[in-house]
């Protein structure tokens, strides 16, 4: 029972992520279509573009919370969040948000022909 635990932690920490991501990415999808709006832009585009932008850094904010999640369960085993330092877990923040993209770059070269 205490892997089930360690998954449920794993797959909150993700959506814990991807909520938070999916929030900076619709403000920042706001951003670009401040712009927009004052042109004039149809409505349709405005909702499409908040949505995708949304989606896709939810998408990708919860996977890379999904890897911290991971990374921190097999690094810090029994410890708790609580039991951690700021600066440690900030590190693994960082190398669970720079996993993700690392290994996307790496599988992209590696399957380009050249």
């Amino acid at each position: 029972m205490k892997w089930l635990r360690k998954v449920r932690g794993i797959i909150g920490m993700g959506l814990l992520w991807g909520v938070v991501w999916g929030l900076l990415g619709f403000l920042l999808g706001a951003l670009q279509v401040i712009p927009g709006v004052l042109r004039f832009a149809p409505l349709p585009f405005i909702v499409t573009r908040l949505v995708s932008s949304a989606f896709g850094w939810g998408i990708w904010g919860g996977l890379s919370g999904a890897t911290f999640g991971g990374a921190l369960m097999l690094a810090e085993g029994r410890r708790s969040l609580t039991e951690l330092s700021a600066p440690r877990i900030g590190f693994w923040g960082a190398l669970g948000g720079m996993v993700l993209p690392v290994l996307i770059t790496v599988a992209g070269v590696a399957g380009r022909p050249g």
